[in-house]
Formats: structure tokens, sequence, C-alpha cells
């Protein structure tokens, strides 16, 4: 018998989850579930090693053509004709008089992409125009498989071939939108012909810059992956999953993936594949200025008469440029992070201030901490510069060299969190909060173990907490960061009065460690790592144990990544002890 058959709760193994709970491996009852909240959206690294957002399609009956759709003038709609997927579900969309179209009324804003799958018929030619926002149009030939011609606010637009004669076209826009139009066009900048049919299927709007997974709808929009209330088991460190627990964040970068404010560069958009793993990334190219090449936006930070501490993160993946520096500009004062190596994934600036996280693919996230004062009046801006060599930013460009970007984030507080993507607005992510497994079958009053295999997000100075109580500060057992640095704290409390209260310091909290807190009458310990590191030979055991819970009483949520938590009702000996946290 292992260890682990003597628990009687065990959250761990990639447990299952939905809207609202977290079940435990073990036992597999939905009264001890744990109840989790979040009211938005987030992302997350997936399974894949790819960051993960939330899913949509804003469009009403997606594949219904003649509910929830319009047309201007004469259009002729037929159902069951044969689909790109071998099945009767696609559309015959004919036209009987000069530039007719099909549309369906929207209400967007911000950065969004259309996309529909269309074949050819006795016309090869359908074009894409939104209504609300000027120079919006993309025509695309279904007889070559070529894009057509674009106006000018049509930031990028694809054609993809399915099979069978069939192509996904999409494009993306900026801007106020009222409707999405389709025409049957007959030419290139050509819909002036009174006849002609193309067979469509499967429409999509979406925010971004890329057309992801279609997603079917009826009478009401489509939001999956990781909407509101889903927790998140979060694949950043390893193979093995950890639930990600964030406090809130708001992204103050109106556009995290559309930086459409060069300075002295050029910009590609959806030039590779980003660390979401669709090509959404921009390049940038530096310019034959002398000078520091980039991106550079302004109006960031809020006006605050004393210095607030912001922190400032991008994804950035190499080309001929290996290096790259993040600088801000608040009233008269520069202040400038060191280089952020793209090569070597290292840094040459102060690591309690600078950070660079491998995300797979060549794709690096540098952040950058700082303190920030910003009065009325004074220069506001951040700049992302290329660098040639490290910290030499002012040089003259070569109009071919540069390195790609993705993912801007400028948020309150002294450590980066997940990526929260933005299309024109800055977007708030509300703290996750996760608890109140309760059961008193559980948890046993007289002896038992609490373990836990946890990452602090930051050695913030916060008390962060795990605890089996009786639902008030009278009654626990704990295992927290404490708000002294790179510290860990066992508490037990009986009856108001604490029987076991001892701390160690460790090297560094956001590093996974084991812990393990073994109460009995007169007999407690904590263990970290394999090794017993604290004890205690006299006190109470706690009364009235039927709950488990990320934060006590009063709030101190832990705030961080969980691997395992597990409940034993009996004090391990040891032996044991050592193997579980070892």
């Amino acid at each position: 018998m292992t260890v682990y058959n003597k628990a009687s709760l065990v959250l761990a193994e990639s447990p299952a989850y939905k809207a609202g709970k977290i079940q435990p491996y073990y036992p597999l009852t939905p009264d001890v579930s744990f109840d989790f909240t979040r009211a938005t959206s987030a992302t997350r690294v997936n399974a894949s090693g790819n960051i993960e957002k939330e899913t949509q399609n804003l469009l009403l009956q997606s594949n219904q053509f003649d509910t929830t759709w319009d047309n201007s003038s004469v259009i002729t709609l037929t159902s069951g004709q044969p689909d790109k997927d071998g099945g009767t579900s696609a559309w015959e969309l004919e036209k009987g008089a000069a530039s007719s179209f099909l549309y369906q009324s929207v209400t967007t804003s911000g950065i969004n992409t259309f996309s529909l799958y269309a074949k050819a018929n006795t016309t090869n030619w359908i074009m894409f125009q939104v209504s609300g926002i000027a120079n919006v149009r993309t025509f695309f030939d279904l007889g070559n498989g070529v894009l057509g011609s674009s106006l000018s606010n049509v930031i990028d637009a694809k054609i993809e071939l399915v099979g069978s004669g069939w192509y996904r076209c999409s494009f993306s826009y900026n801007g106020n939108a009222v409707a999405i139009r389709v025409f049957p066009a007959d030419a290139n900048n050509d819909t002036s012909g009174t006849s002609g049919s193309i067979y469509i299927q499967d429409a999509q709007l979406e925010q971004g810059l890329v057309a992801r997974n279609y997603q079917e709808t009826t009478t009401t929009a489509f939001y999956g992956g990781i909407t509101d209330n889903i927790p998140r088991l979060d694949y950043t460190d390893s193979s093995c999953p950890s639930v990600l627990l964030e406090p809130q964040r708001t992204n103050l970068i109106p556009h995290s993936e559309y930086f459409n404010y060069p300075s002295n560069s050029l910009l590609t958009f959806n030039s590779i594949a980003s660390p979401e793993g669709l090509v959404n990334a921009v390049k940038i190219v530096e310019n034959t200025n002398t000078n520091i090449h980039g991106i550079s936006k302004t109006s960031v930070f809020p006006t605050n008469a004393s210095a607030v501490v912001y922190t400032i993160s991008v994804f950035a993946k190499k080309n001929q440029r290996d290096f790259l520096q993040i600088q801000t500009y608040a009233d008269s004062t520069s202040i400038n992070s060191n280089g952020f190596d793209l090569t070597n994934g290292t840094i040459t600036g102060d690591s309690t201030n600078h950070k660079i996280e491998d995300y797979g693919n060549g794709w690096y996230r540098c952040s950058f901490t700082v303190s920030i004062t910003q009065s009325t009046g004074g220069y506001n801006f951040i700049r992302i510069a290329i660098g040639k060599v490290n910290n030499s930013f002012y040089y003259t460009g070569d109009n071919t060299s540069g390195l790609y970007l993705y993912g801007f984030q400028l948020e309150l507080g002294s450590y980066p969190t997940s990526y929260i993507p933005t299309y024109g607005t800055s977007d708030t992510r509300v703290a996750d909060v996760c608890g109140d497994a309760s059961t008193s079958a559980i948890f046993n009053v007289s002896e038992g173990v609490l373990y836990a295999e946890i990452a602090a997000l930051a050695n913030d100075g916060t008390n962060r907490r795990i605890v089996i109580s009786d639902g008030s500060f009278r009654n626990n057992v704990q295992i927290y960061y404490y708000a002294a640095s790179n510290r860990i704290r066992a508490l037990v409390t009986s009856d108001g009065i604490a029987s076991f209260d001892s701390n160690y310091t460790l090297s560094d909290v956001t590093e996974y460690h084991k812990f393990a807190v073994r109460y009995k009458q007169n007999d407690f310990s904590l263990w970290v790592d394999g090794v017993e590191v604290r004890t205690d030979t006299s006190g109470n055991t706690p009364l009235g144990l039927n709950q488990l819970n990320f934060n006590d009483a009063g709030g101190s949520n832990l705030y961080g990544k969980t691997k395992q938590v597990i409940y034993f009702p009996t004090a391990l000996t040891d032996d044991e002890c050592a193997i579980l946290t070892t």
C-alpha cells in the first residue's frame, strides 16, 4: 500500500472541472468538489504548450442564412447544398440585381475577424464588406484561390483551401461595425452584374486578428474555452498541470496584439505563429534612420501623484535582431530595462525587476517591473526597442532586420500575471477564488496531515493560504506563504489558541516545493521537500474541521500554482512524510 492510499481527499492528477467547480481526484462525490469563481474570461497555457483564450462566434444563426440574416435587394438563398464536409449543409447564394448582398447586423468594436467558407458556382468571386467603418472591403477569387484587392482599413485578409473547391475566406478590421456584408461578385473590384451564384457555409465573427476553429451558433452568440468561471489547469511549467489562481489585474494597453504604433520601424501583422499557436504575431523591421527602432505606445500611465509599481511584458522572438529593451518615460524621467537576450533566454538586468520566461518555439515573455510617477502634462509612453547587441539600441537601421512580437501588457502590480488580451480597450481579468470543499466526514480532528505541492506567483510579502477549518479563525490547519520574504508558515489552531506556529525560509517561493503539516495531540511537525524542518511536542488539535479552502475566513487567497493538495485523516509516520514530500 502506498502512502496515497491513506488519503481521504486528493486534488491532483489533472482534476476534472467545469464552470464553477473543480472535482478532486478522490473522493469522486459532488459534495466535496471545490467551488470556483472568476467572473471574466482568462487565458492559460494548455497541454499543447499554447496560450489558450476564450473562443467566440459573435454572429447569430451562423449557418442558417434565411433567419437572422437579411439582404439588400434581390438575393435568393437555397439550402441543402453539398458542403465542404460531404454533407448537405451549404447554401447557394444567388443575386438577381447589381451589388446584391447578404448581411447580418452586429454591434462590435475594436479588432475583429470575419470568416466564411465559400465555393465558386456560376461566378468565381466573393466580396466581404463591413458597414459602419470606411474602407473595409476585400475581394476573394474562388476560382484560383487567391486574394483580390482590399481597401486601406483591412488589416489582413486570407483565403485558405480546405478541399473540394471550398475555401475559408477571412478578413480583419478595427473599428465600430454595424453590419457584416457578403456579396457574390463578378470579378475583382466588380459587383455590377445582375446574376451569378456562389456556395457559402459556416460564418464566424470573433475578436482578434485571425479566424479560429468554427463554432456553430443558433439564437445566441457562442463563448467557449476559458470563459467565465472556468478553472484553469495551466501547463506553463511542465507536462503536469497546476491549478492557476491569480489576483485581479487589468491590461492597460488597449491593443495587445495590434501594435499599430511603429517607431522608426515597419510592421507586418499576422506574420508567424505566436505563443497562441496561430499566425497572429507581428514582424517588426527597423528602418534606415539613426535612432531607436521599435514600437512606442503613448498615454499609457494613468495620472498619479506618487510612485506606482507597474509591470510591462511582451512576448518576443528573435529574427535578425536578438536583443530587446523595454523603455518607459513619465514626466521627465526615463527608465530603461537592460537587455533581454532572445537567443540565450537570459537577462542582464536585476532579476528582482527583470524576468524572461521560455514559451517554446523561440518565444520568450520579457517583463520589466518599474515604479512610475505620472503627473499631468509630462511625457507618457512605453517603447519596445530592437537591439543589435546587448544595451545597444540607438543605431542606423538596415531596413531589413528585426524581430517578432505578440501580447503587449501593462498591469498594476509587482509581477507579471497571465496574458490578458485586449482588442481596442483595456480589459480586466478578475480574481480566481477557489475553496469550500466541505464535509466533516473527510477530516479528522484528532490527527492528520495536510500536504501541498505549490508555487507562489511572486515573493511579494502577502499572506496566501491553504486552510482546513471549521469556517472560522478559531480552528484550523494551515500552510501558507508568509508576509516575510521567501517564507512558508505552518499554523494549527485549537479553539482560538495556536498549538503549532512555525515558519521556514525557502530559497525561492516561486519554485515548486512540497509541504506537509502533521498534527496530533502534543505532536506537530512541518516537512519541506523531504525534510522535517520544525516540530512541537505540546498543544491541542483543532475542533470541528469540515472544509478546505484556498484562503481563510478573512481573505488571504492563495494566488499561486497548485499541483497537488492531499489530506490524510491519520498522522503519517516520519518515513511516510519524507516519502510524500520528496
